[in-house]
């Protein structure tokens, strides 16, 4: 979470994807910051510290993520952080609204 002050403004979240059995695969899900909040550096450090956390972790080699097609910010924040595309699937999205979700992984390399 991320508060300014007592308010909460962010959150983010990572987990290990509970649909690989090898659990060599995070994923990234639930991100939202506030738009005031926006344009201020949360992004890059909601961003690092999910990646550095992937780095971290003893079993994963990737991390994939995904946004409805009108989410332009996580489009361009994905690609920014070097994910690439890996498909578009159509979606009926919570809200009831049904849209195609983009797709995308991260390469960790190993050292």
């Amino acid at each position: 979470m991320i508060f300014d002050g007592q308010t909460p403004v962010g959150m983010t979240s990572i987990s290990v994807y509970r649909d690989d059995p090898t659990n060599s695969t995070a994923i990234m899900w639930g991100s939202w910051l506030e738009p005031h909040m926006r344009g201020k550096g949360l992004s890059e450090m909601m961003y690092g510290s999910r990646i550095n956390w992937a780095n971290v972790h003893p079993t994963i080699e990737k991390i994939i993520v995904s946004h409805r097609a009108s989410n332009l910010s996580s489009k361009y924040a994905n690609q920014k952080h070097g994910f690439s595309p890996t498909g578009i699937t159509e979606r009926l999205w919570p809200d009831g609204i049904r849209e195609e979700e983009f797709h995308y992984e991260l390469k960790l390399s190993r050292k």
